[in-house]
């Protein structure tokens, strides 16, 4: 009974639009967080996720599901549709599919320029952080709280997700 699974056309098919629906929402994602954050790299990506999602409105997540899910899901489908009995045809399409989504996800988030500056080593706090002992009388404060407001300042200037527009808060 559990051999005959694995052959069957059927157990092929819905496996072959997993694998489609997989690669392609993923690249249709890295399209849609491309068009609608300015993110750099994806160093930011993984910042913003470690935020909860509470409060954010229905415009982000009806945005996301409007984008990503009806042209992965019609693709998959139309590939599954007419590659149904080509099992050789929908391994080929599907591995030129994943390395053309791979290369596009590294192009629009900058993975590998991510995951080189994680190799290079900093001294950027060390030289800026003072300790609170010590706190400088005339010269301007350095430590990591004015480091994070400086970074905020451009991340809240975005009006659409209530931000205070082209000002700096600092």
């Amino acid at each position: 009974m559990g051999k005959r699974i694995f052959k069957s056309t059927v157990f092929k098919n819905i496996v072959a639009f997993l694998a489609f629906f997989g690669v392609l929402l993923a690249l249709v994602i890295s399209f849609w967080v491309k068009q609608n954050f300015t993110l750099q790299h994806f160093g930011q990506v993984l910042f913003h996720l470690t935020f909860p999602l509470v409060e954010m409105g229905e415009d982000i997540p009806k945005s996301f599901l409007l984008f990503c899910l009806p042209p992965s899901f019609l693709l998959s489908f139309l590939m599954v549709f007419f590659l149904r009995q080509k099992t050789k045809m929908i391994v080929l399409c599907w591995g030129g599919l994943f390395f053309l989504s791979v290369y596009c996800i590294n192009h629009n988030l900058k993975i590998t320029d991510y995951l080189q500056s994680q190799r290079e080593f900093s001294l950027l706090y060390e030289t800026h952080y003072q300790f609170p002992q010590t706190p400088p009388l005339k010269e301007p404060a350095r430590n990591l709280v004015v480091i994070l407001m400086e970074s905020m300042s451009a991340a809240f200037s975005n009006v659409a997700f209530a931000g205070g527009g082209h000002r700096w808060v600092i």
